[in-house]
């Protein structure tokens, strides 16, 4: 007992310098180097940003965002995540085409119902600020998604570089517009921005892309669609159900309480949301490629799931311990002091970023290990806890309270998610030392 604690430091130091000399992070390193200049350089704009646009701008481009991201993930029926599996270069390719037809399809039949929506349901669910961007913001998600879409058939062939130059690309473009309409001072300019920035982004994506057009590679895209038919049947409502989750937070703040609200709440979000971004995406990518290779080798696949969330907690403890500590001062200090409000709910959401660090980049261990259902009830589950949550903040007039709430909600439910996809690893280890015995 007397050395206990000391040799599970030691262990602990040992297995971190194993994590850190690991090939999965080599791998990661280009993207890594990618995300970390990229969010560099929308982190040396945001002191600037905030001070030039107030809380209300931003709420207005956090609406804007969420129907563009909802949009985006709506029209692909989940088949781009389908992209990386094929082991035939044809195969994938004809998922990307599938992918990026559904995008201009669904697309285009979502802008003309946006046309025809009658102004007593925009009231209802207070979208009414967006004004004439509505539109514009379902043509910018048929962009993201055709973004997305070439992302993944650039990550199914490790062109990593590419990812990581597109990446730093995206960030100087849209950076570049929101200095300009913001020194410009036009109205709506964040939406403007973002606008302009997407409309770039997506030529220039193409281009990186080589894509060429060949009669060929479109015979037989039903048949790989139907051979594919699980991306919409089980993933889609899972993957809609998540992006819905985590977009909702803003809609609901935006219908309950203020446009202003929304923006410090996205505000609080984006700083924290920064250890994901930098680094939680690009380990993402490579640990599910990784997952889905190793698997079922079920004590590679719990080594690495350890690997990856020994590696995620080293990188955000420190960023988060900080922020729960000193939020209020670092925001007022950073973004002016209209920002306070932001700092306050920082310090709050600090500890629910830490579990969702360690858990986003990892939660797709259940497309592997054939476990989907798990996925689409935890999103259900999550959706159910924060509309509960900040409805309850509302009916008490306390936006701060239904956010201490919605984070305990969270937690628990990322303890219970990962908890069953580690008793699933470790019943799969079971099955295989029967099957090595006999």
């Amino acid at each position: 007992m007397k050395y206990k604690y000391f040799y599970k430091t030691l262990n602990f130091f040992i297995f971190f310098k194993k994590v850190k000399s690991s090939n999965f992070l080599k791998d990661a390193n280009i993207l890594l180097i990618g995300t970390i200049v990229s969010q560099a350089i929308v982190i040396a704009a945001v002191p600037i940003l905030s001070r030039i646009f107030s809380p209300k701008d931003y709420g207005l481009l956090t609406l804007f965002n969420s129907i563009l991201v909802i949009t985006a993930n709506i029209v692909t029926l989940s088949y781009p995540i389908r992209i990386i599996l094929p082991k035939k270069y044809l195969e994938s390719l004809q998922l990307v085409i599938i992918s990026i037809l559904l995008s201009l399809g669904i697309g285009i039949i979502l802008l003309l119902l946006s046309l025809l929506l009658p102004n007593s349901f925009i009231n209802l669910i207070n979208i009414r600020i967006l004004g004439g961007w509505l539109s514009f913001a379902i043509i910018g998600g048929i962009l993201l998604s055709i973004t997305n879409t070439l992302n993944h058939w650039f990550n199914r062939n490790s062109l990593y570089k590419k990812i990581a130059i597109l990446q730093v690309t995206q960030s100087i473009i849209l950076t570049f517009f929101s200095l300009v309409v913001g020194f410009l001072s036009i109205v709506d300019g964040l939406v403007v921005a973002q606008i302009l920035a997407f409309s770039t982004s997506i030529i220039i994506f193409i281009l990186f892309s080589e894509l060429k057009y060949k009669k060929k590679n479109f015979i037989g895209l039903i048949k790989i669609a139907k051979k594919h038919k699980n991306a919409p049947k089980y993933l889609y409502p899972g993957n809609l159900l998540d992006i819905l989750t985590s977009q909702l937070p803003f809609l609901l703040i935006t219908l309950w309480f203020t446009q202003e609200m929304t923006g410090h709440y996205r505000m609080a979000y984006s700083c924290l949301n920064l250890p994901a971004a930098l680094f939680g995406s690009a380990i993402a990518q490579i640990f599910y490629k990784r997952f889905i290779k190793v698997w079922p080798d079920a004590a590679a696949a719990k080594l690495l799931l350890k690997k990856t969330w020994l590696l995620l907690f080293a990188i955000g403890l420190p960023a988060f311990l900080i922020i729960a500590l000193a939020g209020e001062t670092i925001f007022s200090f950073v973004l002016g002091s209209s920002w306070k409000i932001a700092g306050s709910m920082a310090s709050i959401l600090s500890i629910m970023c830490l579990f969702s660090l360690l858990h986003s980049p990892t939660s797709t261990t259940v497309l592997a290990i054939g476990n989907e259902n798990l996925y689409m009830f935890y999103n259900i589950a999550t959706l159910f806890g924060r509309t509960l949550s900040l409805y309850i903040g509302y009916l008490q007039n306390d936006l701060l309270f239904g956010l201490k709430l919605l984070i305990a909600l969270e937690i628990i439910m990322i303890i219970i998610y990962q908890y069953i996809v580690v008793k699933k690893i470790n019943l799969q280890i079971t099955i295989n030392k029967k099957n090595l015995t006999f």
